[in-house]
């Protein structure tokens, strides 16, 4: 859903810049600048999802430990790999919103004289909601003279932004990476890029879900067991070894990347890597489990203590 909400809030808006140039070649083609920077125009439509995609930002920065190392979209998808990929989609809409002119200049961290502050509904409407229980938003100001409305849409460009540029990029694995280009002038541009997607290209765009040896087939028996050692000895370097993806195995390296030994290993390396984050996932769990008991028990002794 996150990701189909990407979608259409990139759409909305590159429609509405297309139409906006369009419009501007129509009525003054002569005076049209190519170094003045494009404003961000927001439809309707646009005006309506970025507040759902403000909150599931604000989620994803209180709640890290719940979604990262993010899940590959691979594993669960029935089309194209990259289809609906909220990072990929991530990516794409800081990339725009860097190009933008958002008028930013219309907000401040600091309360002065004819300022009062931007209150979003949503934080409004969420304030006490457990999962949101930890996000404290800091407070912004905006002169009287301006419209409320478009200080708040404002703001919430600007939280996707640090969101997407900031902690997107700084988190533990991260999730976005940034790339400085270098174009026609001395001034480099910079780019957003998504390393989850990256990391489902090198493992191989293979229309399949994750094929699970301890869901989607039986243990080994003892009749499997010489079929097991008719594997290919690069394969069976990779399952008892997990060699890296930098060794001569074919995963990375150009050479038959469609021979039943390559496939079998890109099998191997995306369920290592789904192993470990479930993994990963589960010591989490533990940990919260143990401090829900440490707590249980501290308070059944003060209760005890009291009686």
């Amino acid at each position: 859903m996150f990701g189909i909400l990407l979608e259409r809030l990139i759409r909305l808006i590159q429609e509405a810049l297309d139409t906006s140039r369009d419009n501007a070649k129509a009525t003054d083609s002569d005076q049209i600048s190519t170094s003045e920077v494009p404003k961000l125009i927001l439809p309707e439509d646009a005006k309506v999802i970025l507040p759902a995609i403000k909150v599931w930002c604000d989620w994803m920065m209180s709640n890290g430990e719940t979604w990262n190392p993010p899940p590959c979209c691979a594993d669960f998808k029935m089309g194209k790999s990259t289809a609906h990929d909220p990072w990929s989609e991530l990516a794409v809409l800081m990339n725009i919103l860097k190009s933008l002119d958002t008028n930013r200049s219309i907000l401040t961290v600091e309360q002065k004289d004819g300022y009062e502050t931007v209150r979003l509904p949503e934080d409004i409407t969420l304030a006490g909601f457990t999962p949101l229980m930890y996000y404290e938003p800091e407070p912004i100001f905006v002169h009287t003279e301006c419209d409320m409305e478009e200080a708040q849409n404002v703001l919430r460009i600007q939280k996707l932004l640090y969101f997407g540029t900031d902690h997107l990029c700084n988190c533990d694995p991260p999730v976005l990476r940034q790339e400085s280009v270098l174009c026609g002038t001395a001034e480099n541009v910079s780019t957003f890029y998504s390393v989850v997607e990256n990391r489902i290209e090198v493992l191989g765009d293979m229309d399949i879900l994750l094929e699970s040896f301890s869901d989607g087939e039986a243990a080994p028996t003892p009749d499997d067991e010489p079929r097991s050692k008719q594997l290919d000895p690069e394969v069976q370097a990779n399952v008892e070894g997990w060699a890296s993806p930098s060794t001569d195995s074919g995963v990375l390296s150009g050479g038959s990347s469609n021979s039943p030994s390559s496939i079998e290993t890109r099998k191997l390396l995306r369920l290592k890597d789904e192993l470990e984050r479930k993994q990963r996932m589960q010591e989490k769990h533990n940990q919260r489990v143990q401090v829900s008991d440490d707590m249980g028990y501290t308070s059944s002794l003060i209760e005890r203590l009291y009686v």
